[in-house]
């Protein structure tokens, strides 16, 4: 009884091998045309290409750009605005970079503005997040009403010798990125 068991057993430990296009002595992991699936993704069928992410909205001082449902305008940017407060202030993080920016909901549904979605980047590629603790950022996380704008200045504390500066919004989904050079 234990061998018949024992051969039903292998037999279909073996069939099922050979659907999935391995071999006994194959990894038991999933096959390479498998396409990687984030967490709570359903698996694409095997030989399905990857979502395509769009490529960032590429932008210039002044002009609006569409993002998600979003219209954003980089207003303006001083990229020496002083220094950090003296509580801020740090030897690497030594000069402040200040934005003004519009947000328009151009959408049928309320969108989150929100400064943590900003960065600047330099041409190291060092990332600077937004000073949200300060009164001069005053452009607060929000729920903006469809058809609605709303404007404010968001900083940032850089080192005063990085260059090659960029701004830079992403969405909480990650996939609308906008980017608009500064220096």
């Amino acid at each position: 009884m234990w061998c018949l068991l024992a051969v039903v057993l292998a037999v279909g430990v073996a069939t099922s091998l050979l659907l999935r296009g391995g071999s006994p002595g194959a990894s038991a992991g999933p096959s390479r045309s498998a396409t990687r699936a984030a967490a709570g993704d359903a698996l694409a069928p095997p030989g399905a290409s990857e979502p395509r992410v769009p490529a960032p909205v590429e932008g210039a001082m002044g002009v609006p750009m569409q993002v998600g449902v979003d219209v954003v305008t980089v207003l303006s940017a001083n990229t020496d605005a002083g220094r950090p407060p003296r509580s801020d202030r740090t030897a690497a993080l030594d000069r402040v970079v200040s934005v003004r920016v519009r947000y328009h909901d151009a959408g049928r549904e309320p969108v989150l503005v929100a400064p943590t979605d900003w960065l600047v980047t330099d041409s190291e590629r060092a990332l600077y997040a937004a000073a949200t603790g300060r009164r001069t950022t005053d452009l607060r996380q929000q729920v903006l009403a469809a058809g609605r704008t709303v404007q404010g200045t968001i900083e940032f504390d850089v080192r005063s010798s990085a260059t090659g500066l960029r701004l830079q919004l992403d969405s909480d989904d990650g996939l609308d990125v906008a980017i608009v050079p500064l220096s």
